[in-house]
């Protein structure tokens, strides 16, 4: 718990200080993209007008977020957040599980505190989520292999 609290907090305090910055706003090319692909979403375009190049996922998770909570690169980034922060705790429960849970512990605070971490999670980008989402499937698959249930492999 404390380390997901750490993990929270850390990245909290880079997008505060990541906002004073002139940058917060200048969005590079998948940035941008991402962000209107998501307005547009929000604003009920959901299946679009183009083929996808991009997959949509994430832009549709965006999306919904800026349904509820209004269009805002606050709304974005918090998110990154938060799936970085479950990305540490998936990471905690994938080097319990292999290793042990000081091992574990190590690598989810590794993973708290490294700031090429903090960076990706506060673009908007697909790769926090693709990474949580791959670490989910990983889990379930060491449980599955542990266990041998058809409810587990059907998690994996």
């Amino acid at each position: 718990m404390a380390i997901l609290l750490l993990a929270a907090l850390v990245r909290l305090g880079y997008l505060w200080y990541y906002s004073t910055l002139p940058d917060w706003t200048q969005l590079t090319v998948d940035n941008w993209y991402h962000l209107h692909w998501a307005q547009s979403i929000a604003a009920g375009n959901v299946i679009g007008d183009t083929t996808y190049f991009r997959a949509p996922f994430y832009v549709w998770c965006l999306g919904l977020l800026y349904a509820v909570f209004g269009s805002s690169l606050w709304v974005a980034r918090l998110f990154g957040a938060a799936v970085g922060v479950l990305s540490v705790f998936l990471t905690y429960r994938i080097g319990s599980r292999l290793f042990s849970k000081q091992i574990g512990r190590i690598a989810a605070v590794l993973q708290a505190v490294t700031p090429v971490m903090m960076y990706f999670e506060g673009e908007l980008l697909l790769d926090p989520l693709f990474t949580l989402l791959l670490q989910i499937a990983i889990y379930r698959l060491l449980v599955w292999l542990d266990e041998q249930t058809s409810r587990h492999a059907l998690a994996a």
